[in-house]
């Protein structure tokens, strides 16, 4: 089934218990722990690749987001899945929004533009002035070429690698020039 709660849906089925998962034909490819799930208020149980703390310490990864991006897809999220007691921790597709790789303005969301001077292209708005022009989880910066982007918000390396293409990766720092006076924190910076 397609589960369309979420960005681009994703390929499932509905199950009772974890022995379920990976029971269909090509389901699981890896060794990965998936797990049987309830999700958000669907009243279904749903198999997931699972990122609890245990899964991450198997694959020697620290983060759970670069867990998911590595072991699903670069578009993946580590999340609480949400229906009450039964919680868990899966990875399921994100929201590609800012910072996202594009070829072409059509790749990106929510009415972003694709600056393609930068290598994998980014997602983007130009021409900010505030923080506010740029939306949630994104800072308006200005470039190395003297013009004003919105640039997303990170805390991790992983932040980075989210919704873009192997060996096209942006940095995390905070080493930029915010156009907004008295702002802070690190963006994911593409080399323009």
């Amino acid at each position: 089934m397609c589960l369309d709660r979420v960005q681009g849906g994703y390929c499932t089925h509905t199950c009772q218990d974890d022995s379920e998962c990976c029971s269909a034909a090509g389901e699981c490819s890896t060794t990965h722990t998936e797990v049987c799930s309830p999700f958000e208020s669907t009243g279904m149980n749903m198999c997931f690749l699972s990122c609890e703390k245990t899964d991450l310490d198997a694959a020697k990864v620290t983060d759970d987001q670069e867990y998911c991006q590595r072991f699903a897809g670069s578009s993946f999220i580590c999340r609480s899945s949400g229906g009450g007691a039964n919680n868990r921790k899966v990875c399921v597709p994100g929201d590609c929004s800012v910072g996202a790789g594009c070829a072409k303005d059509t790749d990106c969301t929510g009415g972003l533009t694709c600056i393609t001077t930068v290598s994998g292209g980014y997602c983007g708005k130009k021409d900010c002035t505030v923080n506010a022009d740029c939306g949630k989880d994104a800072a308006c910066v200005t470039a190395a070429d003297g013009k004003n982007y919105c640039y997303k918000s990170c805390q991790s390396p992983a932040d980075c690698s989210f919704c873009r293409a192997t060996g096209t990766t942006t940095t995390c720092t905070q080493t930029v020039k915010f156009a907004e006076a008295g702002t802070a924190g690190s963006v994911c910076a593409p080399t323009l």
